[in-house]
């Protein structure tokens, strides 16, 4: 490296979750997609799903509870606890007792 003068070498932040953004609302400017679906409890995409929301767009939010930003909670967008997904998709003999009890109902 320093044969070239290179003496430092720089340390790139990946970003993601902008990048993830901004794909949201390009795809939204297209109308190319009326229902989105988020895996991811950050707060940097709070903006996006409320631009979503406020121009009538579908929008679920896949996350780990206890990981969901506070600004991700106040979009009343519905959130799913990813923990418990295999309530969701499994068959009813893989199905926790839990909702087993709660399907009974």
């Amino acid at each position: 490296m320093n044969n070239r003068g290179i003496k430092t070498i720089e340390h790139w932040k990946c970003n993601f979750d902008v990048e993830i953004g901004k794909d949201i609302l390009i795809d939204h400017e297209h109308n190319k997609i009326e229902n989105f679906i988020l895996w991811s409890g950050d707060s940097d995409f709070a903006d996006p799903i409320n631009q979503l929301l406020k121009d009538g767009k579908s929008v679920s939010i896949f996350a780990t509870a206890r990981r969901i930003s506070p600004e991700l909670n106040a979009t009343d967008v519905l959130i799913f606890e990813i923990w418990k997904i295999k309530d969701f998709i499994c068959w009813n003999k893989e199905l926790s007792k839990e909702v087993k009890k709660k399907l009974e109902l």
